[in-house]
């Protein structure tokens, strides 16, 4: 018997997904990715979006601090980068580290995370791009075509898994016929969906939907932090990963530390994937992966614009999970 995920009963099965195609591009290549999301009779799909914003400004730190990152002269407009935008190391050991950013000079931006330990200063260099939205995965007016309806009770339903909790807590939005609304009838378009966060969606009608996200193609290594509990983690690159080359185990990455292994999904840290089974399949890491049924699971692919639900159990640390460049042909 398939071993069911125990704090999100029901995830449906992550329908087959259309490959990002890249156009030829000097940096940042343009793609996109046909989603498509389960009926209401198989309860969850795992999505993410995969592809990112352009780039708004590219440099390299010339002195940083707890707060703030500085560039040489006076690149930036001050003020452009007020709110909604992330700024990431784009080469050296902390390529793929990212922060949220919160105002900006016309020399400087200030971040909400310290990044001194990934910056080498002279040498960093960032990208700034502005985060994906709820509004610009799944349309200002609803686009995709999820369902509307005047409460989470009728509309299809996008939850939000904030990582770490156990039992996990979610912050859940849906398209109310005029725009997107929180539980609490908030404003939910500019919500961002940062890098690294997947999402579930539960439709609310027994048919499929499919829908197109265009945006620019990752190619460089991505930094994705998994907290002790529950998480819903993206897969970044463009043409996905196998388990054994995602570098999801984590045990090489920049903190020392990664998924807990084990001869069984009991013992094991586990992370679940929903292209097969709509409760979702535990795999787990002993000396190579394996699913739950002790299937070898090395090449088992986490396939461009899904998420897996990660089980990080206690006792345990947060740890970065490094996902690798993928380089994309033109």
């Amino acid at each position: 018997m398939k071993y069911k995920l125990p704090l999100l009963v029901g995830l449906a099965s992550l329908a087959a997904l259309v490959g990002a195609r890249a156009q030829s591009a000097v940096t940042d290549p343009v793609g996109y990715i046909t989603i498509t999301l389960n009926p209401s009779t198989s309860g969850y799909s795992a999505i993410s979006p995969t592809l990112v914003n352009k780039t708004e400004f590219a440099g390299v730190v010339s002195a940083s601090s707890a707060t703030t990152l500085s560039f040489s002269g006076t690149p930036l407009t001050a003020g452009a980068f007020a709110s909604g935008y992330w700024v990431e190391v784009t080469n050296g050991a902390g390529e793929g580290a990212w922060t949220n950013i919160t105002g900006n000079t016309a020399s400087e931006i200030t971040v909400a995370d310290n990044m001194t330990s990934f910056i080498a200063n002279g040498t960093s260099a960032v990208k700034i791009r502005k985060h994906v939205t709820v509004s610009d995965f799944f349309g200002a007016t609803n686009s995709a075509g999820l369902q509307p309806g005047g409460d989470a009770g009728t509309a299809d339903e996008v939850f939000f898994i904030e990582p770490g909790g156990n039992p996990a807590q979610t912050t859940e939005v849906f398209y109310d016929g005029t725009g997107w609304s929180d539980l609490d009838f908030n404003a939910a378009a500019a919500k961002p969906i940062e890098p690294g966060q997947g999402l579930l969606v539960q439709r609310k009608t027994a048919t499929p939907k499919s829908f197109v996200f265009t945006g620019y193609v990752k190619t460089g290594k991505s930094m994705i932090q998994v907290a002790t509990g529950a998480n819903v983690v993206s897969v970044p690159s463009a043409v996905g990963y196998t388990l054994a080359s995602s570098g999801l185990r984590g045990a090489s990455n920049s903190n020392g530390v990664g998924l807990t292994s084990g001869g069984d999904a009991g013992t094991a840290d586990e992370a679940f994937l929903f292209d097969v089974s709509p409760t979702g399949i535990s795999h787990f890491f002993d000396a190579s992966w394996n699913d739950i049924d002790f299937n070898a699971a090395d090449t088992k692919v986490l396939k461009e614009g899904t998420a897996a639900y990660v089980i990080h159990k206690a006792p345990a640390s947060s740890y970065n999970w490094i996902a690798p460049a993928v380089a994309i042909a033109p």
